[in-house]
Order: C-alpha cells, then structure tokens, then sequence
C-alpha cells in the first residue's frame, strides 16, 4: 500500500502528492534534528525541511478543498488517503515544533495544540468528509487499511467477569471517583468504556499466535491509542477543551496509550507530553488519579 498504491494515487491526485512530499519532509527535518524529539528540529536543514514540508501541506489542503466539494467514486481514494496522511502530518509537525514569540503565549497555545485542539477535530472529522463513499471505500483496496478487526465484539464487562482489573485497566476503574457526582457522568463513563476497549484491543496482540496476527493486516496495536479519539463521544470532547479535571483524568491515560507507540517517528514523545500537560494542568490535588500515566511515561525529560 505504502510503496505502490498511495503512490500511484499520488500521480493521479496531485494533492495526494503533495501531501506525500510534505510527509517526506517533515520525516527528513525529523531525521536530521539534533534531538529528534518534542522539541526538535533547531539546526538550518531540518528548518528548512519543515517549511518544505508547510508549503507542500498548504497546496495539498487547497487541492483536497477542491475535490471535497464534489466526492465521487473516483476521488474517494484519494481524499481517503489525504486524510491519513495529513493525521501524520499534523503529528509529526507538533513533533518539529520549536521555539519562538512571547514565552508565556507559547506555553499555551503549545498546551492547546498538545491537547489536540487541531488534531483531534481532524481525526474526528475524517468519517464525516468520506462518509458518502464509505461502502466503496470499504470493499475496494482500502480496506487494509480502513478494517478494525475485532473491535465491535471487545466488551470490558465480559473482562470484568472473566478476571479481576489489574494494571492499567484496575487504574482506569478508579478514575469513576473523579465524577461520581457530576452531571456530566454519563459521557464520562462512555468515554471510559471506550478507552477500556482501546486497552483490551492493544493488549489482545501481546498473546496473539503468528498465524492469527498474519490475518489481521494493517490496523493492530499502533491504531489502537487512536481508536479513543475516534469512537469517545462528542460531549467528552466539548469537556476536555474546557479543561475538566475528569476529561483531562481519562486524557492523561489516553497519552499513556499513545506512549506505548512513540517507536513511530511522528509520534516521538507526543504521548508523555500530554500526560506531562496534564499533569500541570491539574496540579496536586488530581496526581493519585493519574499516577499510573505517570509512571509508564517517566520523569520529566
């Protein structure tokens, strides 16, 4: 898929190229930044790289708005597979982003931007744009990387009754404390279920036979951390951009998950910063209910 197809599509759609150039960019400015980390990319050629890799994005986003407007059939690949590839981008840029302007309004507006306030309505926003030529989409040579396997048959109550929680699912449990009285605790306890699935989903390819894990194509555990993005419901969103101790409790493990996958290099280091973010958004008071986040990321670089 990555060597051949998106490729081809790429010579069909030229905005499929060059958000494939702009990707190809930002992984050299990752590539040659001193650190390779959050906060990346300071010496000349890995500058220059981001802003190569800018101005391809920005003639990518034109040529998406385009056909957009008008899907068919015919362009449903490549507005798929634009979408994918500027997830990634959006990523790796947040990974390449330096320093610069008035210190205190970059702190927050880093905050935000960690918290996913461009990231996450992209995600969100993917089902929405193709929508109209899912069932095309999903029976054509898209599906490797559309399928999601098990997912729908994953139920935490059926965990629940085969075993006792432990590990990441027994903290998980505990966080019901932080909103066991809020109005808010139907969208909490939904937006819990699914981050418990997106644990049960990950850990399922720990004990998975080769010849199981050979059937399952694309989507394994790396996607699973981002399943929680996708599946959580809209109000727990609307609570995590007003900064509600519970939201941001449930997001902190979110960046654990997303911890778990920091091997990619778009993602180095994304998932600790959140939980790091949090961390500082919430002070003292909430630690205990994300100590274990805290633990699988670490210490503060």
């Amino acid at each position: 898929m990555w060597q051949r197809v998106i490729p081809e599509v790429g010579f069909e759609h030229p905005f499929v190229a060059h958000a494939i150039l702009s990707l190809a960019a930002l992984h050299l400015a990752h590539s040659s930044s001193s650190g390779g980390g959050v906060v990346g990319g300071s010496g000349s050629g890995s500058c220059a790289n981001v802003a190569r890799a800018a101005a391809h994005h920005n003639e990518a986003l034109l040529g998406f708005r385009q056909a957009v407007a008008h899907i068919t059939a015919a362009n449903s690949e490549a507005l798929f597979i634009w979408s994918l590839l500027s997830m990634i981008y959006v990523f790796g840029f947040l990974t390449q982003r330096g320093s610069g302007g008035d210190e205190s309004a970059r702190v927050m507006t880093r905050k935000e931007l960690v918290l996913g306030i461009e990231w996450i309505p992209m995600i969100r926003g993917i089902e929405a744009v193709l929508h109209p030529t899912h069932n095309h989409l999903r029976h054509g040579r898209m599906q490797v990387l559309m399928g999601l396997g098990n997912w729908d048959e994953l139920d935490p109550a059926a965990a629940d009754a085969a075993m006792p929680r432990d590990g990441s699912d027994g903290h998980l449990a505990a966080t019901r404390e932080t909103w066991q009285n809020s109005s808010d605790a139907e969208t909490y306890d939904r937006a819990l279920w699914v981050l418990r699935k997106c644990v049960m989903f990950i850990r399922q390819f720990d004990t998975m036979d080769a010849a199981t894990l050979a059937t399952w194509g694309y989507n394994r555990s790396w996607s699973g951390p981002l399943m929680f993005i996708h599946f959580a419901p809209n109000a727990y969103f609307t609570l995590l951009h007003q900064r509600q101790p519970p939201a941001l409790v449930l997001f902190a493990y979110f960046g654990a998950l997303l911890h778990g996958i920091t091997d990619y290099w778009f993602m180095d280091g994304l998932g600790k910063e959140i939980v790091e973010v949090v961390a500082d958004l919430l002070g003292s008071y909430w630690r205990p209910w994300i100590s274990w986040p805290l633990d699988v990321v670490g210490p503060p670089d």
